[in-house]
C-alpha cells in the first residue's frame, strides 16, 4: 500500500519541522510550505502527479493566504482535500466559518505530536471510505418511493432556501439586526441538507462502522456548536465533559449523526425556549441501579421541553413512528441503528411538561 502524502503549511519553521518529523516517524510522506500561496500551488502541482496530496495541515495564521482563505481557494478550484486547521484556543466563530467551508477537523495550540497523529489517522481512515461511496449511493433505491420522493422534494426546497439566504448574507450588513437571523437560516438549511444525505444510512443495515480511537469531548463540543447555529436564541445549549480526554473506539461520523438527531429532537421539544445539555459519563449505572454493566461510556442529551407521554416511549425507536404532525419517524430509528452497530444500548426517561433525557451507552 502506498504511503499517504501530507502537506504541512505553516509560517513557523519549527512547527513545520516538528509535525513533519512526527508524521514521518509514523510512515507518512510529508511536504512543507511556508505560506498559504505556496501550499495552494503545491496542491495544484501535485494533483497532476501519481502522488497527489492526501491531507492538508495548515495554520490559520499565514502570510499570502491564511488557513481560511486557503480552504476557500481550494473550494473554488473544486480541490476536495481533507484538512486539519491549526487554530488558537477558543476561536469558536472561526471554527463555525471553517466548518461551513467544509474543513474536516481542527486542533488548538498547543498540541502534542500524539494529538496530531491521532487526528491524521482518523481523517485518512475516513477518506479511504470513498471507495464505499458507490455502495452507499446504491442503497438510495432501497429507501422506497415515499422516502425517496420526500428527500428529492426537500432538497429542491433547500436549494432555493440556501440560494436566497446566501444572497441575503451578501446584501445585509453584519451590524444589521437581521444579520444573525439570516446566518441561522443559512446554517439551518445547510444542516437540513446534511440530514437528507444521512437518511441514506437508515436502510444501510449491512454497513459496518469504521471504528477508530476517537476523542469524544471534541465530538460533543462540535455537536453543541452546530446545534447552537440552528437553535433559537431562547435555547441555551451547554456541555458537561470530564477535564481529561475521553477516548473510545467508535465510528465518529455515525456517533456525530446520532447525537445531532437527539439534539434536534430536544430543540424541537422546546418551541418556547429552554435548556439542552450534552454530558459525557463514564460507566454510568443510574438508569440501571444495581445492575452490573460492562465498561462503557455514556453520552446523555437532556432537555427541559414538553416531554414524551409514557405510552409512546416503547415505540420511540420504531421506524415510521412519530407523534409530530409533519414527522416521518426516521431520526430516533437512525439513532437506535447507529447504537446497535456499536454493540451499545440506549435508554430514555421523560416526564410530560418537564423534559426528556436520552442516554446512549457505547462499550469500551
Amino acid at each position: 500500500m502506498s504511503k499517504s502524502t501530507i502537506l504541512i503549511a505553516d509560517d513557523e519553521e519549527q512547527t513545520r519541522f516538528c509535525i513533519s518529523l512526527a508524521l514521518q516517524m509514523k510512515g507518512y510522506e510529508t511536504i512543507t510550505a511556508q505560506n498559504g500561496e505556496d501550499a495552494l500551488q503545491t496542491i495544484i502541482r501535485m494533483k497532476q502527479t501519481p502522488t497527489p496530496i492526501d491531507l492538508l495541515i495548515a495554520d490559520i495564521e499565514m502570510p499570502r493566504l491564511n488557513g481560511e482563505e486557503l480552504i476557500s481557494k481550494l473550494n473554488d478550484l473544486k480541490l476536495n482535500i481533507p484538512s486539519i486547521i491549526i487554530t488558537g484556543f477558543g476561536e469558536k466563530n472561526l471554527v463555525v466559518r471553517l466548518m461551513r467551508l467544509g474543513c474536516r477537523d481542527f486542533i488548538d495550540k498547543p498540541f502534542t505530536p500524539d494529538d496530531i497523529e491521532k487526528r491524521v489517522e482518523l481523517l485518512l481512515a475516513k477518506t479511504s471510505e470513498n471507495a464505499l461511496e458507490k455502495e452507499r449511493k446504491e442503497h438510495f433505491a432501497l429507501l422506497g418511493e415515499k422516502t425517496s420522493s420526500f428527500v428529492h422534494d426537500l432538497n429542491n426546497i433547500l436549494c432555493g432556501t440556501l440560494g436566497y439566504a446566501d444572497v441575503a448574507r451578501g446584501i445585509v450588513e453584519e451590524n444589521h439586526p437581521a444579520y444573525n437571523k439570516i446566518q441561522k437560516i443559512y446554517a439551518s438549511a445547510r444542516f437540513a441538507a446534511e440530514i437528507c444525505k444521512n437518511l441514506l444510512e437508515l436502510k444501510n443495515e449491512n454497513h459496518t462502522p469504521l471504528k477508530l480511537k476517537t476523542e469524544l469531548r471534541a465530538v460533543v463540543e462540535r455537536i453543541a456548536e452546530i446545534s447552537r447555529t440552528i437553535a433559537a436564541e431562547t435555547i441555551l445549549i451547554t456541555v458537561n465533559t470530564p477535564h481529561h480526554p475521553v477516548w473510545l473506539k467508535t465510528d465518529a461520523e455515525l456517533i456525530q449523526q446520532a447525537l445531532l438527531n437527539l439534539c434536534i429532537n430536544g430543540i424541537n421539544a422546546m418551541p418556547d425556549g429552554g435548556k439542552l445539555t450534552i454530558t459525557i459519563i463514564s460507566d454510568d449505572t443510574s438508569f440501571d441501579p444495581g445492575k452490573k454493566l460492562k465498561p462503557h461510556i455514556c453520552i446523555a442529551v437532556a432537555d427541559n421541553g414538553c416531554g414524551i407521554a409514557p405510552e409512546n416511549i416503547p415505540e420511540l425507536f420504531t421506524k415510521n413512528f412519530t407523534t409530530k404532525t409533519n414527522g416521518h419517524g426516521i431520526g430516533l430509528a437512525t439513532v437506535k441503528n447507529i447504537v446497535d452497530k456499536h454493540d451499545g444500548w440506549i435508554k430514555v426517561k421523560s416526564i410530560v411538561g418537564k423534559g426528556t433525557e436520552f442516554r446512549i451507552f457505547i462499550p469500551e
